[in-house]
């Protein structure tokens, strides 16, 4: 459904939507939407005009449109006419539509009525979408991502052409450019907001000339400033704006793309005209009088705070790892219980804003109880509520964007100030806010008024949290606002939900789901959204108010109830942790350092105060899977949930719950044996369909199933009878141990013809290499998905045997393993170097890809083949030293190991050899090279080969605490998130080819990319118990292998195994690895070597001699490196 009260059609196939501010709801061609971020009646959207007045490098500006504009609004059938006057300047701004081609129009006159002379000038923003509304909807920046901005020069100056260049069957275009003379542009909202003094606010309009140059980042603006004109007094400047489609453009935009212009123009309705001439028709909106809170109400002006205040208002007296700005200020630092402190000043440092997700529950197993929100440190205090699927049915809004030019989502809290317009300020950005890993805490503070705000997510109960305390000053008035998202387009379509109040409570529901909100006692006024107005009108929107008279405290809870029982799933009681789980999650794995080295000690204390956080970061990811960027979600990536869910559990113990998940993981398996992509692990679950997956993903469950046998020798698991997912329907149910068979099966039917190398098939991991033509696709090879399937199916056989089960699986899996690690070695070697992937040609020749050899793609080294065949003992010691060198010269960055040696070729959006990597307009992510769950498996590698010293240092890179210190030129960032990227601060693509050797060099700043979101967090903390610590557990026998540089000698660990705790302390030698003595209570234990034919190997130990040097809970243990 589509919002605004105004729409407007033409013969051209244009439809657009308006609010009664004049601003665009929707504009779409057919299926297309032609912008990103649509406008509401509480606040405008990025597209506007802009009215300047230009003193030498300065101006003065002012939004023709909108709530926060002064213009009146009149209607005709042809669309919107806005009229108004600022400072000495009569405006009018009108909207049309062409009938003759898909293109529209912005006509704008101004007069001077002042009596002296005034240089003024007109500046268009648009925020194009060039997507499908609802994929639009999925996630702006991800869309953003592919838009390519590029200046054309036209007879009229330069016009900014938009080209979606995400892969699909058309390649939708526009253009956009002035209807007198294009002066200055701007192609990234951030180009405008960046350094204003409150979030969104767009500083780069007060500077008269606009940058000018492309930023191709996650906020695509087109931004078109008219040239400047001097105006007499009464003198008057007619001008305006065009926009012209194309549903399909194959090309690059260029030159030629000029013709557009031309044809815009010629269209009747680009003549300008003395808009102030014609009398105003009745009927038009008063200006102010849809004057709305979230527009005109300005911050709540928080005070920075001094060491002392903030001490007093956290309670810390011992502030750890305290991150300050070159002049010392205080900017952020945790506190001795793990909490995390920031200040104003370092939110107004970082590019992506401090966020949160918090989440109910005490299980680690799904829950559709489980209540979910995101909390931002600019005031959103919950949004994004979601119970049990966390991609649909939210309970309120999202925010959109993290550079705050919306204000109108989610929970928001406004205070009682006479001197703000509307009397009302809206709390945005703190004095300082603390966060824990079930809550947060804002402290506003302004003269004499401080105020403490606090959203809290209960483990135990599914209720979430908001309370109000006045710490000083008199406490005043709070309007609480809730944007409702039940059953809606995310908050923006008209309210279609029952509202009903009692005493101390509110239940807001649309008959399948109820939002409830209680409080204690007190005067609470409940309206819809009338009092977000400045006439009090209710306009329909989805808002929930609370006024609430003035008091001391105030507290808020937020449950929610489903009638929906057929899709329940809860936790069985046993399977609720209750009191255990602060010890048994996020207390459970910890380290102290030793004291040998100072320095490794402080990183010590570092990665050990972010664990606590990477376990919350994987448990959103397992179980609530969405990011701070990545918000939409809710289903299980398969190959994700094998590694990072998988991780988690394993890293904490639990046996139990990681089987629940490999069940769930089987029961989504097709019944041709591969599985879908990503599949709902909560209802409704998928029972029909079988959808296809990269190559790669058809071995991640048979490795996660492998690695689970060889740990607990649970036989169990493969008598469990479940269906396969069929094409018309589920299966009759079969065992675990056939669907593996079902499984092998299709992995001999994926296989090349005639050899033992897997097929392509639709991709691998870096899933932004695939090709853009299908027929190089299908005679493609993937080195790492061959190194996969021996890693999988090597773990299968050794797991099968160790349970002496199934000896035809476990033949069928090690002949085909061993086939495969044979044709590595004699096929995809190539002048001792593993390419990326092997070319097969219709001749039978072979051509390597992404290798010295290779001439095809422009990339010469990629790490994955290499780091995974080194961790699976595919190589010889001589090969794997080798890759090892080939990593350190050409893919190690400042930041960590990169993809590959230098970026894909970017032409504009036209595809040559691959899809995303040449589609994709933001250098980040995958595009970006430097993708830290690849950079986790690097250290990996280097954990089997025994460089301890660098793994230890790899381990440090990916954590946020600390980086600024520990990488060259990185820039501040929030210390509690999970980074899934190291993103260079390039302007563009063309930018990143050019100076990528400066980022190697490490003389270009890097930026932390997407946030939470990630498998990294549940490998990171796997590979800290079992490759750094070395703890893992092998059925009636412990693996002790640690990898430990001599510098953190004296290390001391709490390592989960099972139901008791491991305490144990490391004695390093000068190797830092190969163990040569355990003692546990003074008893030195037997041990059985185990094999490495990179390095001296680690030991296994009997579980029971473990278990009989328990204390309680704990077993304390000492192990002994060369």
């Amino acid at each position: 459904m589509t919002r605004g009260h105004h729409r407007l059609s033409s013969a051209s196939g244009l439809r657009a939507v308006f609010t009664d501010d004049a601003c665009l709801a929707r504009l779409d061609a057919a299926a297309t939407s032609l912008v990103m971020y649509p406008a509401s009646a509480h606040e405008a959207g990025p597209a506007n005009l802009y009215l300047r007045r230009l003193d030498g490098a300065a101006a003065a500006w002012v939004p023709l449109l909108g709530p926060s504009s002064r213009s009146v609004v009149t209607w005709s059938e042809r669309g919107p006419v806005a009229t108004g006057e600022w400072e000495g300047l009569r405006y009018a701004a009108c909207y049309r539509l062409a009938e003759g081609a898909p293109a529209w129009f912005w006509q704008v006159s101004v007069e001077n009525t002042r009596d002296t002379e005034v240089v003024a000038d007109v500046v268009l923003t648009h925020d194009p979408g060039l997507a499908p509304y609802d994929a639009i909807r999925t996630n702006e920046f991800y869309v953003s991502q592919y838009l390519d901005l590029t200046p054309v020069t036209t007879a009229h100056g330069t016009a900014l052409a938009v080209r979606q260049n995400m892969p699909g069957q058309a390649v939708p275009w526009l253009l956009l450019g002035s209807l007198a003379q294009g002066h200055g542009w701007a192609t990234d909202t951030l180009q405008l907001v960046r350094g204003a003094a409150r979030p969104g606010v767009p500083e780069a309009l007060s500077v008269a000339e606009l940058p000018s140059h492309r930023l191709q980042h996650e906020h695509a603006l087109v931004v078109l400033q008219d040239a400047p004109v001097q105006l007499a007094a009464g003198g008057r400047h007619d001008t305006g704006f065009y926009g012209i489609f194309s549903p399909d453009h194959p090309d690059a935009t260029s030159g030629a793309d000029a013709a557009w212009a031309t044809q815009a123009l010629a269209q009747p309705e680009a003549e300008t005209s003395d808009l102030l001439s014609r009398r105003p028709a009745d009927g038009g909106k008063r200006a102010g009088a849809s004057r709305s809170l979230f527009s005109a109400s300005p911050a709540f002006a928080a005070d920075d705070l001094d060491a002392d205040t903030l001490a007093e208002l956290t309670g810390h007296s011992d502030p750890r790892h305290v991150e300050t700005d070159p002049d010392g200020a205080l900017l952020s630092w945790f506190g001795g219980d793990g909490s995390h402190v920031v200040t104003a000043a370092k939110e107004r440092d970082v590019l992506r804003p401090h966020g949160h997700v918090l989440r109910t529950g005490d299980a680690l197993v799904p829950d559709t109880g489980t209540l979910t929100s995101t909390l931002w440190m600019t005031g959103a205090f919950h949004s994004q509520l979601t119970r049990g699927h966390v991609g649909r049915d939210r309970l309120l809004s999202t925010r959109r964007g993290y550079l705050g030019v919306q204000r109108a989502h989610g929970l928001r809290v406004f205070v009682e100030d006479p001197t703000a317009p509307g009397g009302w300020a809206l709390l945005e950005l703190p004095s300082a806010w603390a966060l824990r890993t079930d809550g947060a805490t804002w402290w506003y503070a302004r003269d004499d008024l401080a105020l403490e705000v606090g959203s809290t997510a209960t483990p135990g109960a599914h209720e979430l949290g908001l309370s109000v305390r006045w710490l000083s000053g008199a406490p005043r008035r709070l309007l609480v606002a809730l944007n409702v998202a039940l059953s809606g387009d995310d908050g923006l379509d008209p309210a279609a939900y029952d509202v009903v109040t009692h005493d101390g409570g509110v239940e807001v529901g649309d008959g399948s789901t109820t939002l409830h909100l209680g409080w204690s006692a007190g005067a609470v006024s409940v309206a819809g959204d009338g009092p977000l107005f400045a006439d009090g009108a209710d306009r329909g929107t989805p808002w929930v108010t609370l006024d609430i008279e003035p008091r001391g405290r105030f507290s808020l809870t937020l449950a929610v109830t489903s009638d929906a029982a057929d899709l329940e799933v809860r936790p069985t009681s046993d399977q609720h942790l209750g009191e255990q789980w602060p010890a048994t999650v996020a207390g459970a794995l910890r380290l102290t350092p030793g004291a040998t080295d100072a320095g490794l000690a402080a990183e010590v204390a570092r990665i050990d105060t972010a664990l606590p956080w990477f376990t919350q970061n994987a448990l959103v990811h397992y179980l609530s899977p969405r990011g701070l960027e990545q918000y939409s979600g809710g289903a299980w990536g398969t190959r994700d949930v094998c590694q990072g869910p998988v991780g988690l559990l394993t890293a904490l113990g639990r046996d139990a719950e990681q089987r629940d998940v490999l069940l769930r993981i089987f029961r989504a398996q097709n019944a041709r044996g591969d599985w879908p992509q990503a599949f709902d692990f909560l209802p409704p679950l998928p029972e029909a369909g079988q959808h296809d997956a990269h190559g790669d993903v058809l071995y991640w469950p048979v490795l996660a199933v492998g690695d689970y046998l060889q740990a607990t020798r649970d036989t169990s698991l493969l008598s469990e009878g479940l269906p396969f997912v069929g094409d018309d329907g589920l299966t009759a149910p079969v065992s675990v141990e056939d669907h593996l068979r079902r499984a092998l099966d299709r992995v001999a039917e994926v296989r090349v013809p005639g050899s033992a190398l897997p097929a392509y098939g639709h991709g691998d991991w870096n899933d932004s290499l695939q090709p853009a033509d299908p027929h190089l696709a299908a005679r493609l090879v993937s080195t790492w998905t061959t190194v996969l399937l021996v890693t999988a199916l090597r773990s299968l056989a050794a797991g099968l045997e160790s349970c002496e089960v199934a000896p035809d699986v476990v033949a069928r899996a090690r002949a085909a393993a061993d086939a495969a690690h044979t044709a590595i070695t004699d096929d995809l070697v190539v002048d001792g170097v593993l390419p990326g992937y092997v070319l097969l040609n219709d001749d039978g020749s072979s051509e390597p890809l992404v290798h010295p050899r290779d001439t095809r793609t422009g990339l010469t080294y990629g790490v994955l083949p290499w780091i995974h065949a080194i961790s699976a003992d595919l190589l010889s010691p001589e090969q794997a030293r080798h890759h090892l060198d080939l990593i350190d010269e050409h893919l190690l960055g400042p930041d960590g190991a990169r993809l590959f040696d230098r970026p894909v070729t970017y032409r504009g959006g036209p595809m040559s050899v691959f899809q995303r990597a040449e589609a994709s307009t933001f250098w980040g992510r995958e595009i970006g090279l430097m993708y830290m769950h690849a950079h986790l498996r690097y250290a990996e590698a280097l954990a089997r080969v025994g460089d301890a010293d660098r793994l230890f240092a790899a381990l440090c890179q990916a954590n946020p605490i600390g980086v600024t210190e520990r990488v060259p030129r990185a820039r501040p960032r929030q210390s509690t998130t999970y980074y899934s990227s190291s993103d260079g601060v390039f302007d563009d693509r063309l930018d990143a080819s050019k100076r990528y050797a400066a980022l190697m060099a490490g003389d270009v700043d890097l930026e932390g990319g997407w946030r939470v979101y990630s498998s990294g967090p549940g490998l990171y903390l796997r590979l800290l118990a079992e490759t750094l610590l070395g703890v893992r557990s092998r059925g009636d026998r412990v693996e002790l292998d640690p990898v430990l540089a001599p510098g953190l000698d004296g290390l001391t660990a709490r390592i989960p195994l099972g139901d008791k705790r491991l305490q144990v302390t490391y004695r390093v030698g000068s190797a830092g690895s190969g163990v040569v003595r355990v003692t546990s209570g003074g008893r030195e234990l037997t041990t059985t070597a185990l094999a490495n034919p990179y390095r001296a190997a680690g030991v296994s130990v009997a579980r029971a001699d473990l278990l009989a040097g328990a204390s309680g809970d704990d077993i304390e243990l000492t192990v002994q490196l060369a």
